[in-house]
């Protein structure tokens, strides 16, 4: 399902850069917590986590949950995106795919937005998110967004949702 693919791709997705080199770090090329456009290319990165705040509860205990994360479909947990060179993302449906998916790749573009802080996915709907980068390095990308929502009928939450990515 293409929602889930988004949900990867965004704190995934969730999103996607032009214009660097993987092999050349420039100093204006550094992010958040001196991570780079280098770092961020090339990699598949599947979420490994994911939090909310304020929480919700999920499963009607009466509990507020905030780890997020273990409430994702099994099937979507294999899901994963990489960022290519020129602005280009591609996210994949992992071996298990969910009811609805076709495990065809979804192609959509991406940058780095207001000094490299924040990252800016188009998916293959059209749809366009932005993400602050919390921090990235070879091997962890994470970032959050705030989301608005209808829960009930009249009653909107909004919600900061953060992502950890692992490159594998």
């Amino acid at each position: 399902m293409k929602t889930n693919k988004m949900i990867t791709l965004i704190l995934t997705g969730v999103l996607l850069i032009s214009g660097f080199t993987a092999c050349k770090k420039d100093k204006d090329d550094d992010g958040p917590s001196g991570g780079s456009k280098s770092e961020l290319l090339d990699k598949k990165w599947k979420i490994t986590g994911m939090t909310i705040a304020p929480g919700l509860d999920i499963d009607g205990d009466g509990d507020l949950e905030t780890d997020v994360f273990g409430f994702t479909q099994e099937c979507a947990k294999d899901d994963y995106v990489i960022f290519k060179k020129g602005g280009v993302s591609e996210a994949y449906s992992g071996n298990t795919l969910c009811d609805g998916e076709d495990g065809k790749v979804e192609k959509g573009t991406w940058s780095f937005e207001s000094n490299n802080t924040k990252v800016k996915v188009i998916d293959s709907d059209g749809i366009t998110y932005i993400w602050d980068i919390i921090s990235l390095n070879n091997n962890t990308f994470k970032v959050s967004y705030t989301e608005s929502f209808e829960v009930e009928e009249g009653q909107e939450v909004t919600q900061t949702v953060t992502a950890t990515l692992q490159a594998f």
